[in-house]
């Protein structure tokens, strides 16, 4: 029972407090999800080089944030739809929206972008035969590109033609795309008007009512927008702290795989109701810890500093308990300079050091917790600790490489993730989302051969495709 918990409670943590670690380059890089389609589109580029491969080569290169090379895959496939005689204008409408999509989202460049834009509009306008869900996709993206430029009038106009499309369909994948358009016409509203709040009530409706389409991170943003609003708005702190909860709920049911999780020990989709039952039937110092977080992230710090509290008074031993506290702290120091969240981070972190034994994932908490103070020296001791007492040495070099990827905004240690990387890869070969991270690390580090060689080896190795 304790091991169970022990990974639920470092699961919960990492979410909470990295800041964003466990996202990928835009999205998730560290995602299987995408490692496994970058393999497969990639695979099917080199065996036939259609327009089909090479723009699902440029939509998964997008979303890894190589935006170079996704705008050349994007301009190829262009270059070879419009070689052929009779071409298939719906994917040919789709290459020219995409690329529509890299100009504003990438290169902020308005002008190409709506050039790409209105061209794939006439193509799908013209056609009868054309995916209504696209067309819609693309009036919404040419409305947002319209808000960019202040042209808040004309963007209301195609969010209209978008709605029309999807308030009109009784499949439900639309009633996402309608929660979509219109929290992108509250998020255009001033925050303390009615249409604000009307917009995201609307935005909710469709958003729940979505069946197998649902986005749990669509729901959990949409939550978070209205507990702000209750909170700073309308000062209902009862109503808030409800959304935040319901926010952090949605974030939760699907959790990605992060630096210190270990993914077959998390129960899944544990809701504040489910650890309030195992602490009526088990107290554990663990599940004390895990409520505590919940209340965190619900910004009730009174109540987390209870259920700490309450954690170490039944386990003062547990060095996990000591550390989540401090990476707690840590969090809220790296984005408040207040002399209290470095005080009391430092505490429990020499607390969970006492304790920490031979516990490998403690040591790189420990390691986490001092690169968010500042402390990159100290931080790099208890790497070294992590390695030190790790099984899989090349994998432990891989989560340090992360730790440094994630939480360097500023990209001051990308040479730490490459010399990581370049360890791990000494002991065996990297699997591709470690490959992906390296290249782009070399590339802005500026070691462009590096860069091209790793892309090259990517791609050619066919035991990567293989497995």
């Amino acid at each position: 029972m304790y091991k169970k918990y022990k990974y639920l409670f470092i699961s919960l943590f990492c979410l909470i407090f990295i800041n964003n670690s466990c996202l990928a380059l835009t999205g998730s890089v560290l995602n299987s999800d995408y490692k496994n389609t970058y393999i497969n589109y990639a695979n099917a580029l080199r065996e036939e080089k259609t327009p089909l491969n090479y723009l699902n080569m440029c939509k998964i290169t997008l979303e890894l944030n190589d935006s170079e090379n996704a705008r050349k895959y994007c301009k190829q496939a262009l270059n070879e739809i419009e070689k052929e005689k009779n071409p298939d204008y719906e994917l040919k409408s789709e290459i020219l929206s995409t690329n529509g999509d890299i100009y504003s989202t990438v290169y902020r460049n308005s002008d190409i972008t709506f050039d790409y834009y209105k061209q794939a509009q006439e193509y799908k306008e013209s056609n009868p035969d054309t995916d209504k869900y696209n067309l819609a996709k693309l009036y919404r993206n040419i409305a947002n590109t319209y808000d960019y430029i202040g042209r808040n009038d004309i963007a209301k106009q195609y969010r209209k033609k978008a709605l029309d499309i999807t308030e009109n369909s009784e499949d439900k994948k639309y009633n996402f795309l309608s929660s979509l358009v219109y929290k992108d016409m509250a998020l255009s509203e001033d925050v303390n008007s009615v249409s604000y709040k009307s917009y995201l009530d609307k935005a909710l409706k469709y958003g729940e009512d979505t069946g197998e389409y649902k986005n749990h991170k669509l729901l959990a943003d949409i939550y978070k927008n209205l507990a702000d609003y209750y909170e700073n708005s309308k000062h209902d702190k009862k109503t808030a702290v409800d959304f935040y909860r319901k926010s952090s709920q949605e974030n939760a049911k699907f959790p990605d795989e992060n630096l210190l999780t270990r993914e077959e020990d998390v129960p899944e989709n544990t809701t504040i109701e489910d650890i309030k039952q195992i602490l009526a039937e088990y107290p554990y110092d663990i599940d004390y810890n895990v409520m505590a977080g919940a209340y965190y992230i619900s910004r009730n710090d009174k109540k987390a500093q209870e259920y700490f509290q309450k954690a170490i008074n039944v386990n003062t031993d547990n060095s996990f308990v000591y550390a989540a506290i401090s990476e707690a702290y840590a969090e809220k120091y790296s984005q408040a300079n207040f002399k209290e969240y470095l005080e009391n981070a430092r505490k429990y972190a020499v607390l969970a050091s006492e304790k920490a034994g031979y516990e490998p994932d403690l040591y790189l908490t420990l390691g986490v917790i001092y690169f968010h103070l500042g402390s990159v020296k100290t931080a790099n001791n208890y790497f070294n600790d992590y390695i030190k007492y790790s099984d899989d040495k090349s994998d432990a070099y891989c989560e340090i490489a992360s730790v440094y990827w994630y939480n360097d905004v500023k990209q001051k240690y990308r040479k730490q993730v490459i010399s990581n990387l370049e360890k791990a890869k000494n002991i065996k070969e990297l699997n591709p989302m470690y490959k992906v991270m390296l290249m782009a690390a070399y590339r802005q580090t500026g070691n462009t051969k590096a860069a091209d060689n790793m892309a090259t080896q990517f791609l050619k190795d066919q035991a990567v495709f293989e497995n």
